[in-house]
């Protein structure tokens, strides 16, 4: 998403906190919340909170979440490209 995407998101009342890639990453990787919840040692529950957006991730376990998904923290959570 870019900065301007964002703005525009935000204009409409899309919430920041929702948006981020964790569970299209995770389903694009074939996994299940379970199997990620597993990967980085936290419940299922709490990865289906981080993907509502209703919790934010200590800054450990983004790490965590963006080793196990191979990709970057920035682009799991970050909601438009830093340049």
């Amino acid at each position: 998403m870019t900065k301007e995407e964002f703005q525009r998101a935000n204009k409409r009342g899309v919430k920041a906190e929702t948006m981020n890639n964790v569970k299209n990453v995770r389903k694009a990787k074939g996994l299940s919340q379970t199997e990620l919840a597993f990967k980085v040692g936290v419940s299922q529950r709490y990865i289906s909170f981080i993907e509502a957006g209703k919790r934010k991730p200590s800054l450990d376990l983004a790490c965590k979440l963006a080793q196990a998904l191979e990709t970057t923290v920035d682009f799991l959570f970050l909601p438009y490209k830093c340049t």
